[in-house]
């Protein structure tokens, strides 16, 4: 199985973005935008963009050296409720993603907040390394 992160900017202790009422996240840029800060972080990133009926949405697959972590992530125009309509970016959302890409991501495009959405938490990234089996969760002041 494939676990998808979320990540992304929203305030502190709004908890996993799994248990939001409506869209938490903060904007982080048009879709060229971020696609850009991405790209130039990992140039040989290759992009191919999705047809989808309410948002836009691309794909970004590849790594720059043999022995990097394969990048397998997305960006788009979706929110939490698809109500938006200002054509920025919420989340950068990464499958099978190693904490290094997750904290190089978070620090680049400015961002506070990891969410694996299959189980429903929050991932410090900063508390586990790419060796580790297992992700680590991040405590936050939620029921």
């Amino acid at each position: 199985m494939s676990l998808s992160f979320y990540i992304y900017r929203a305030p502190e202790g709004t908890g996993p973005l799994t248990t939001w009422q409506g869209n938490l996240a903060q904007p982080q840029g048009t879709i060229e935008e971020v696609k850009t800060r991405i790209s130039t972080l990992y140039p040989n990133i290759k992009w191919s963009q999705s047809t989808v009926t309410h948002f836009e949405y691309w794909s970004g697959l590849g790594r720059n050296r043999i022995d990097e972590p394969y990048l397998d992530l997305s960006v788009s125009t979706a929110t939490m409720d698809q109500g938006d309509t200002s054509g920025q970016v919420y989340f950068v959302v990464g499958r099978k993603m190693p904490p290094s890409i997750m904290r190089t991501l978070m620090e680049t495009l400015n961002l506070n907040h990891v969410c694996c959405v299959d189980a429903g938490v929050l991932v410090d990234p900063y508390a586990y390394t790419d060796e580790d089996p297992y992700y680590a969760k991040k405590a936050w002041p939620g029921p």
